[in-house]
Protein backbone atom coordinates (compact mmCIF):
# COMPACT_ATOMS: atom_id res chain seq x y z
CA UNK A 1 0.00 0.00 0.00
CA UNK A 2 2.83 2.20 0.73
CA UNK A 3 6.39 3.23 -0.02
CA UNK A 4 8.77 5.28 2.02
CA UNK A 5 11.93 7.06 1.24
CA UNK A 6 14.23 9.08 4.09
CA UNK A 7 15.57 11.59 3.22
CA UNK A 8 18.00 11.53 6.32
CA UNK A 9 19.78 14.71 5.93
CA UNK A 10 16.60 16.64 6.12
CA UNK A 11 14.78 14.11 8.86
CA UNK A 12 11.93 13.89 6.21
CA UNK A 13 10.26 11.20 5.61
CA UNK A 14 8.72 10.66 2.09
CA UNK A 15 5.54 8.14 2.29
CA UNK A 16 3.95 7.80 -1.51
CA UNK A 17 0.99 6.05 -1.68
CA UNK A 18 1.79 2.56 -3.99
CA UNK A 19 -1.67 2.19 -5.65
CA UNK A 20 -4.32 4.09 -6.55
CA UNK A 21 -6.86 3.70 -3.67
CA UNK A 22 -10.13 5.85 -2.30
CA UNK A 23 -9.64 6.01 1.29
CA UNK A 24 -13.15 5.48 2.98
CA UNK A 25 -14.57 3.77 5.94
CA UNK A 26 -13.69 0.32 4.76
CA UNK A 27 -10.18 0.82 4.78
CA UNK A 28 -9.32 4.12 6.28
CA UNK A 29 -8.11 2.96 9.99
CA UNK A 30 -5.77 0.56 8.03
CA UNK A 31 -4.44 3.31 6.11
CA UNK A 32 -3.54 5.35 9.15
CA UNK A 33 -2.09 2.34 10.78
CA UNK A 34 -0.23 2.31 7.63
CA UNK A 35 1.19 5.47 7.97
CA UNK A 36 1.91 5.32 11.01
CA UNK A 37 3.43 2.28 10.68
CA UNK A 38 6.23 3.68 8.32
CA UNK A 39 6.44 7.13 10.49
CA UNK A 40 7.58 4.20 13.27
CA UNK A 41 9.67 3.16 10.98
CA UNK A 42 11.63 6.42 9.64
CA UNK A 43 11.95 7.93 13.54
CA UNK A 44 13.85 4.54 14.12
CA UNK A 45 16.06 5.20 11.19
CA UNK A 46 16.99 8.55 12.77
CA UNK A 47 16.46 8.32 16.62
CA UNK A 48 20.42 8.27 16.98
CA UNK A 49 20.49 11.89 15.45
CA UNK A 50 16.46 13.24 16.50
CA UNK A 51 13.64 11.86 17.68
CA UNK A 52 11.11 14.34 15.51
CA UNK A 53 10.59 13.07 11.60
CA UNK A 54 8.67 15.42 9.56
CA UNK A 55 6.30 13.02 6.66
CA UNK A 56 5.81 14.59 3.36
CA UNK A 57 2.17 12.07 2.33
CA UNK A 58 2.03 11.85 -1.60
CA UNK A 59 -1.34 11.11 -2.01
CA UNK A 60 -0.95 11.25 -6.13
CA UNK A 61 -3.05 8.37 -5.55
CA UNK A 62 -6.06 8.57 -3.74
CA UNK A 63 -8.71 9.32 -5.91
CA UNK A 64 -11.34 10.17 -3.08
CA UNK A 65 -11.35 11.05 0.67
CA UNK A 66 -14.82 10.30 2.38
CA UNK A 67 -14.94 11.45 5.89
CA UNK A 68 -13.22 8.55 7.50
CA UNK A 69 -10.80 9.41 5.40
CA UNK A 70 -10.47 12.89 6.14
CA UNK A 71 -10.65 11.85 10.20
CA UNK A 72 -7.81 9.30 9.30
CA UNK A 73 -5.89 12.47 7.83
CA UNK A 74 -6.63 14.87 11.00
CA UNK A 75 -5.57 11.73 13.42
CA UNK A 76 -2.42 11.22 11.48
CA UNK A 77 -1.92 14.97 11.32
CA UNK A 78 -2.27 15.37 15.53
CA UNK A 79 -0.36 12.21 15.77
CA UNK A 80 2.91 13.36 13.68
CA UNK A 81 2.56 17.24 15.56
CA UNK A 82 2.89 15.33 18.76
CA UNK A 83 5.80 13.61 18.37
CA UNK A 84 7.03 17.10 17.40
CA UNK A 85 6.92 16.79 13.44
CA UNK A 86 4.89 18.22 10.45
CA UNK A 87 2.79 15.88 8.23
CA UNK A 88 2.32 17.98 4.41
CA UNK A 89 0.96 16.77 1.66
CA UNK A 90 1.46 16.52 -2.01
CA UNK A 91 0.36 15.76 -5.30
CA UNK A 92 -3.90 15.92 -4.54
CA UNK A 93 -5.08 15.40 -7.54
CA UNK A 94 -8.16 18.10 -8.74
CA UNK A 95 -11.26 15.77 -7.22
CA UNK A 96 -9.33 15.56 -4.05
CA UNK A 97 -7.88 18.90 -4.22
CA UNK A 98 -11.47 20.64 -4.80
CA UNK A 99 -13.22 18.82 -1.65
CA UNK A 100 -10.50 19.90 0.79
CA UNK A 101 -11.08 23.00 -0.57
CA UNK A 102 -14.71 22.69 0.07
CA UNK A 103 -14.68 21.35 3.53
CA UNK A 104 -11.46 23.86 4.39
CA UNK A 105 -8.94 21.10 4.32
CA UNK A 106 -6.83 23.39 2.41
CA UNK A 107 -6.41 25.59 5.50
CA UNK A 108 -5.35 22.97 7.42
CA UNK A 109 -2.79 21.01 5.50
CA UNK A 110 -0.03 22.97 3.47
CA UNK A 111 0.16 20.88 0.13
CA UNK A 112 1.92 21.04 -2.39
CA UNK A 113 2.10 19.98 -6.65
CA UNK A 114 5.09 17.60 -6.06
CA UNK A 115 6.96 15.91 -3.59
CA UNK A 116 10.67 18.17 -4.05
CA UNK A 117 8.72 21.46 -3.24
CA UNK A 118 7.00 19.91 -0.08
CA UNK A 119 10.86 18.32 1.20
CA UNK A 120 12.17 21.82 0.35
CA UNK A 121 9.38 23.44 2.87
CA UNK A 122 10.56 21.51 5.72
CA UNK A 123 13.54 21.54 5.08
CA UNK A 124 13.48 25.55 5.49
CA UNK A 125 10.75 25.42 8.22
CA UNK A 126 12.26 25.78 11.58
CA UNK A 127 10.56 22.61 13.23
CA UNK A 128 12.34 20.96 10.98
Amino acid sequence: MLTTHQIKAKNVALIEIAEELEIDVNNAEAFRNAVLAELDRAVEATRAENPSVDVVLDVGRIQFFDSAGLGALLALKKTIKGRDGELVLSGLGRPVEQMFTMVGFDVIFHTFAAPDEAVRHLSKSPAS
